[in-house]
């Protein structure tokens, strides 16, 4: 299986987009993060092809959503006072361009390492003392065992539960980005607000929508392509697929 392969305009388009939508919901510097995010993106576009670069939320530098009040259950009854710190490790590397004369690469491929990580802390984004959950949604690669998307809980220590020597469940994913997972995390903590939110026809949301609704389209089709075919247990079978590097380039 061949790495996948993305339209550096896609994710420019998208980082823009969530960066409008999500102004509410995150912390005072967390717009700085995305701009970085943006800028490392763009000068990697610029960079020489044939090599990986690390693109990357920094740990140092996470984007910090404000905090839920209990928003997370009905009638916001949740019992803790909560916020989420987001980072992600990407490995790239530029493809060649397409067009005579120009400096920088069209597509990138995802080369090595793919994992865009959550926490979830008690309190306010001031200070990260309490930490109350963790969780990695994470892109396989040719050798891994559970679904090429999928999600890891925990799995960054030594000592139980859910220890590094025991990198299991690989929970089935759909989602394929780092800023799709900053409005997964969004939609969980703010349940109504963020529903709202998200229905709403601007501009940002519209471009949102066009590169969002591509790929979960795409994700999903190419499943249902697999289990038209696939032999044995649909389950087993489907979770041992591999996509074609085009993935996101297909339109269904």
């Amino acid at each position: 299986m061949a790495a996948l392969d993305f339209l550096f305009s896609d994710f420019d388009k998208e980082i823009a987009a969530i960066s409008g939508v999500v102004k509410p919901f995150i912390w005072r510097n967390a717009i700085g993060v995305l701009n970085e995010l943006r800028a490392t993106l763009a000068s990697i576009r610029q960079a020489p092809t044939g090599r990986p670069y690390p693109w990357q939320i920094r740990e140092s530098f996470p984007l910090l959503t404000i905090a839920s009040d209990g928003e997370y259950e009905p009638d916001n009854k949740g019992a803790h006072h909560v916020f989420a710190a987001i980072t992600s490790t990407w490995e790239i590397m530029p493809l060649g361009n397409n067009n005579q004369g120009s400096r920088q690469s069209r597509h990138f491929v995802l080369v090595g390492q793919a994992s865009t990580v959550v926490r979830l802390f008690e309190g306010d984004p001031d200070s990260r003392d309490k930490e109350l959950a963790m969780w990695r949604m994470e892109i396989g690669d040719d050798a891994s065992p559970g679904c090429h998307f999928h999600v890891h809980a925990l799995g960054d220590r030594d000592e139980p539960p859910f220890p590094h020597s025991l990198p299991i469940p690989r929970l089935p994913g759909l989602l394929v980005s780092p800023m799709a997972v900053i409005e997964f995390v969004l939609a969980e903590l703010f349940q109504s607000k963020w529903g709202e939110h998200a229905a709403k026809e601007t501009a940002d949301l519209v471009q949102w929508q066009s590169v969002q609704r591509v790929r979960l389209r795409n994700v999903l089709m190419w499943q249902a392509e697999q289990l038209q075919t696939l032999t044995g247990s649909p389950w087993t079978a489907l979770k041992s697929q591999k996509p074609p590097a085009n993935l996101f380039a297909i339109r269904y």
